[in-house]
């Protein structure tokens, strides 16, 4: 059992908190965190635990196993890297295997939930499979910048910003691939 929680607490965690910092603009999300894991175990413990009182947008970006099983309040998804998943505030979380990863995040307030899904952010997919394009890599690319910069006269205004623009371009991605001509377009590569 040592060795499990030291293996869950040796990783690189590179965060910024911007809860409570000043904003400019007061018509975007605000994002009260954001950051990203290298070498992180998962959960301490497989099997089953809540999510923090947060909303959190995961994007799983690599890990040492191929695929993941998972189940996100009572609904059970299978997923290869990279992929987003969707922490809703206090939602239930099923695991059956630690898996070290790497992880690009991004924490919201829990009263955002309702937000997200009038907007179309959240559907009743909570976890789907991505493709790192150019667009979503060149925004986490920004971000993680970011995070080795000094807080400057706009930086929470410019996270927001930049964390909203590259949930758009997951949902986009993710609508894409549920879309019929997406499947067709497959079909006939194939």
């Amino acid at each position: 059992m040592l060795n499990m929680e030291k293996k869950y607490t040796e990783y690189n965690n590179h965060m910024m908190i911007l809860e409570g910092k000043k904003r400019n603009f007061s018509v975007l999300p605000q994002v009260i965190e954001y950051g990203y894991i290298t070498g992180c175990a998962g959960v301490p413990f497989p099997d089953s635990m809540y999510f923090q009182n947060k909303l959190e947008f995961c994007i799983r970006i690599s890990c040492s196993k191929d695929i993941l099983t998972h189940t996100i309040n009572g609904v059970t998804y299978k997923n290869s890297y990279p992929h987003c998943l969707i922490k809703p505030p206090l939602g239930e979380y099923h695991l059956s295997i630690t898996t070290q990863r790497d992880v690009f995040y991004i924490l919201y307030p829990p009263e955002m939930l309702d937000y997200f899904k009038k907007t179309g952010v959240i559907d009743e997919t909570m976890c789907w499979d991505i493709e790192l394009t150019p667009a979503i890599s060149h925004l986490i690319t920004l971000l993680k910048e970011m995070i080795n910069k000094p807080l400057e006269f706009g930086f929470a205004d410019q996270a927001d910003l930049r964390c909203l623009q590259l949930l758009e371009e997951l949902v986009l991605f993710r609508k894409k691939k549920n879309s019929p001509q997406f499947f067709a377009q497959k079909i006939s590569i194939a």
